[in-house]
């Protein structure tokens, strides 16, 4: 996490269209932390985490 905390995944996209899923993907790992659910949280997290690199891959193109 803090990898991409470094690289710019600050949590605030540029994009609209990411904006979404992120936002339910939060939504999720929070309701799974207040549910007291580590396994929840863990899955949410390892859920949204590939999907949060492969958004922000897709805004900054390497080349």
């Amino acid at each position: 996490m803090r990898d991409h905390l470094s690289t710019g995944g600050s949590g605030l996209s540029s994009s609209p269209d990411a904006a979404e899923p992120a936002f339910a993907e939060h939504e999720r790992i929070v309701r799974a932390v207040l549910r007291r659910s580590p396994y929840r949280a863990r899955e949410a997290m390892e859920a949204h985490l590939p999907s949060s690199f492969d958004r922000r891959r897709g805004q900054h193109p390497e080349g």
